[in-house]
């Protein structure tokens, strides 16, 4: 071990569907699940600085 701690994590509940969407990704990529999700939630904390999240989120519970 180089000191380096490893940063604190939580539990989250991700729908099947997006479950297997993340999962190819991670396949494809190489990557871990849980850095999918980190990219995933920083996109949309950018993507979303000047929209009205209240509303993407709506529009999105709308479509399913």
């Amino acid at each position: 071990m180089t000191g380096k701690r490893k940063p604190e994590t939580v539990s989250v509940r991700i729908r099947e569907d997006t479950f297997a969407t993340i999962y190819d990704a991670a396949k494809k990529y190489g990557v871990k699940h849980v850095d999918i999700i980190d990219a995933m939630a920083y996109c949309w904390s950018n993507y979303t600085t000047n929209i009205d999240k209240t509303s993407v989120i709506h529009s999105v519970k709308k479509q399913k």
